[in-house]
């Protein structure tokens, strides 16, 4: 790979070389350069096609071994929830990078529900989304949408419109629904593609979340007109509620 990256080089100085005036000197310059650098990319990805053939032969070889192990880590981390959860939650994430299934989703979120979060932590959520329902999954979903909106898109949004049924039986779980919906208002993209559902929770969004929902929707004149009229009904409730305590 390097031998024929120093044969282009050389070619190039050659080529200079005997180019004998300036301006074939300069041509044969820029074709050595871009020369090497095809090259180079071309090196790159066949390098790249082969690690990613050698290791799915070596996952074909050794699948049964590596199975084993993995399953071994994940005793492991088990049996360390309760007395080191942080210790546990990190060795589920790397299992996790190898073994992507929901039982290891499932464990990790429900490690995540006994750590304390803070807007600071590194918080994960689009690995985590699984197939089936998960109380645990849920709570998790409902935390990140109130220490960080951004982390909500559409997969989080769609488990809790799959499962929106068993996330209001949860205890909180309309408090869980309304909080990703404040977190997906801040998207117009969010509001044009699951408009019913943040309808049936908009009476329940916080001011500045209510605020920004009619400030998207008032872009939209012709457009989602009974989440128009929910969000202005909520909103003349609450201001007709205010006035009247002020007096």
């Amino acid at each position: 790979m390097y031998s024929e990256r120093l044969f282009a080089v050389l070619l190039t100085l050659l080529a200079m070389f005997f180019a004998g005036t300036p301006p074939w000197i300069g041509i044969s310059a820029a074709a050595g350069v871009l020369l090497t650098a095809l090259l180079w990319m071309s090196q790159r990805r066949a390098f790249e096609e082969q690690v990613c053939i050698r290791t799915d032969q070596l996952f074909a070889r050794d699948k049964d071994r590596i199975r084993h192990g993995l399953i071994q880590d994940i005793r492991a981390a088990e049996g360390l929830l309760e007395p080191e959860p942080a210790h546990a939650y990190e060795m589920l994430r790397e299992v996790n990078t190898l073994l992507r299934n929901d039982p290891i989703r499932n464990l990790q979120a429900e490690l995540l529900q006994s750590f304390v979060l803070r807007r600071d932590m590194d918080l994960l959520l689009e690995p985590l989304i699984m197939d089936g329902f998960s109380p645990h999954l849920a709570g998790y979903i409902g935390e990140v949408a109130k220490l960080n909106r951004e982390l909500i898109k559409e997969s989080a949004i769609r488990y809790c419109i799959r499962y929106e049924p068993q996330i209001r039986s949860l205890h909180r779980g309309d408090e869980i629904l309304t909080a990703v919906v404040g977190a997906a208002v801040r998207m117009k993209r969010y509001i044009e593609l699951y408009p019913e559902f943040i309808r049936r929770y908009t009476h329940k969004l916080p001011q500045d979340r209510l605020d920004r929902l009619r400030e998207v929707l008032s872009q939209y004149p012709d457009n989602f007109r009974p989440l128009k009229l929910e969000a202005e009904e909520t909103y003349r409730v609450r201001f007709s509620g205010h006035s009247s305590d002020n007096r």
